[in-house]
């Protein structure tokens, strides 16, 4: 999980607008961390690249903290895995 949440940060770390935030499990989205709509649909690009899942559009307004994304990934990969 701690390679997979690295991973997230480093997703989430590319549209961050605030400089210096730390990106922490209950970092909020958009009061911490300043995303907006766009930011979060290349979070959700990125994150499908690296990880080659997908995000449903639905899901990706459901997220509030860091720590959902990371949930979110930990959860699809190990569907994926079965």
């Amino acid at each position: 999980m701690t390679d997979i949440k690295s991973r997230v940060i480093d997703c989430i770390k590319t549209a961050e607008s605030e400089d210096g935030v730390e990106s922490r499990d209950d970092s909020h989205l958009i009061n911490d961390l300043k995303l907006d709509s766009l930011d979060m649909v290349e979070i959700a690009m990125a994150i499908e690249t690296a990880f080659s899942i997908e995000i449903d559009d639905s899901r990706l307004n459901g997220f509030q903290t860091v720590g959902d994304v990371v949930l979110y990934v930990t959860d699809a990969i190990a569907e994926i895995e079965g």
